[in-house]
């Protein structure tokens, strides 16, 4: 039984194959029949797929197949030529007859029935005055009525409450209270690192009479000296308070399932918790891995300012700032997540890719992308937490240096 669909209007359950076409249709530019080969080689590599229309003025001419491009280029190999010497061949001896158009008022399942009948790898989309409207891809059509559709790329956070993923157009997991929590506990973070930090170096001058708490309140002197090191230890221990914050919560463990879900959903295997579970906890996209390479950016660049550390911290980071990441990942900004996680993950996966299909296949709903990246909730969160901890700073007149 194919798995049905929620229409908005009457409530009823709908087939995907009942809905239009029109959020299938592929628009990348189309061939042109004086295209070399290589042009065309590298559009069907881009598309994923194996044939594409050729175009005359704004009319279908044909369609080329990969394989015959593939005999073009044995036939070169055999005349001695390449695409390095000589003239580099075009498509047009390719080019061979459409065997069906369809239109864009077309369903889904119209065109499986199309596809099946004609045994095509696209199907090009013309109006009814033969105009060229883009193209259907096979495998598309197939993965719109098997509920197969995703997202080629998924982002995500994770939050103190669980797991939040969006595509941009689209999101799923936790409400936007737990994304400005996780902003809260950020900001949480901070202040303790900074007040673990003043108060470090306020007993210390009490007590061995160094000025660790006078060199806060002071600005670094144009020659370092030793107590100018007490303000850039000042900006690292609120980091590292952050990390093992973040470590030993459970936003580590909800970070891994996040990965291991975006994992599992980039790479077309099913939400359960067997293959989620062994998905790997490191995404090359993590913000980790910016992170990491500002971090190592910034700390070579103050601890030895001159052209030549700017120049090598620029290679550092250019050639590691990726295993750096995957490191941090690995040991500090995620561990093993519970079944519990998982599920959370799994959950986020499961509603963001449901309201993907229901986007693909024509209910669009307004456009959120920015704030569905959840970004702002966080700020407001982060903003809200400082703000509230300036007010009682004031209200009890004391002064903490660095907040």
């Amino acid at each position: 039984m194919t798995p049905g669909t929620q229409s908005p209007a009457d409530g009823n359950m709908t087939s995907p194959g009942d809905n239009r076409i029109l959020e299938l249709i592929r628009t990348t530019r189309p061939l042109f029949a004086t295209d070399p080969v290589s042009a065309a080689i590298a559009l069907l590599r881009a598309s994923g797929g194996s044939a594409a229309p050729v175009i005359s003025g704004m009319q279908v001419a044909g369609i080329v197949h990969e394989r015959d491009l593939l005999q073009i280029v044995n036939a070169c190999s055999d005349d001695g030529e390449s695409s390095g010497a000589g003239r580099v061949p075009d498509i047009s001896g390719a080019v061979r007859p459409v065997p069906a158009f369809i239109g864009p008022e077309a369903t889904i399942a119209e065109a499986a029935r199309l596809f099946e009948e004609t045994g095509a790898d696209v199907l090009p989309v013309s109006d009814s005055r033969g105009t060229y409207g883009g193209y259907l891809v096979r495998s598309d059509v197939i993965a719109a009525l098997t509920n197969a559709l995703r997202p080629a790329a998924v982002g995500g956070l994770a939050t103190p409450l669980g797991v939040h993923l969006t595509c941009g157009s689209q999101r799923g997991g936790v409400s936007d209270a737990a994304l400005v929590l996780l902003g809260v506990m950020f900001g949480l973070l901070q202040i303790a690192g900074v007040l673990l930090f003043v108060g470090a170096s306020w007993l210390i001058q009490r007590w061995l009479g160094q000025p660790l708490y006078a060199a806060l309140l002071s600005t670094p002197s144009p020659a370092m000296t030793p107590l100018d090191l007490v303000n850039y230890a000042s900006m690292a221990l609120p980091i590292l308070v952050l990390l093992l914050g973040i470590r030993y919560s459970r936003v580590a463990g909800y970070h891994a399932a996040e990965h291991q879900t975006v994992n599992a959903i980039e790479r077309g295997e099913p939400l359960d918790m067997a293959t989620v579970r062994r998905m790997p906890r490191v995404h090359p996209r993590c913000g980790t891995n910016l992170a990491a390479a500002a971090s190592v950016f910034v700390v070579l660049t103050t601890a030895f300012p001159s052209p030549v550390a700017v120049f090598l911290a620029i290679i550092v980071v250019l050639l590691a700032w990726r295993s750096i990441g995957a490191w941090l990942q690995t040991h500090v900004t995620t561990r093993r997540p519970s079944d519990r996680q998982i599920e959370s993950g799994i959950r986020a996966g499961q509603e963001l890719l449901a309201r993907y299909r229901e986007e693909v296949l024509g209910a669009r709903p307004a456009g959120r992308r920015f704030w569905n990246l959840g970004f702002v909730q966080i700020g407001m969160g982060l903003a809200l937490t400082m703000l509230v901890t300036q007010a009682l700073i004031w209200a009890l007149g004391v002064s903490i240096p660095l907040l």
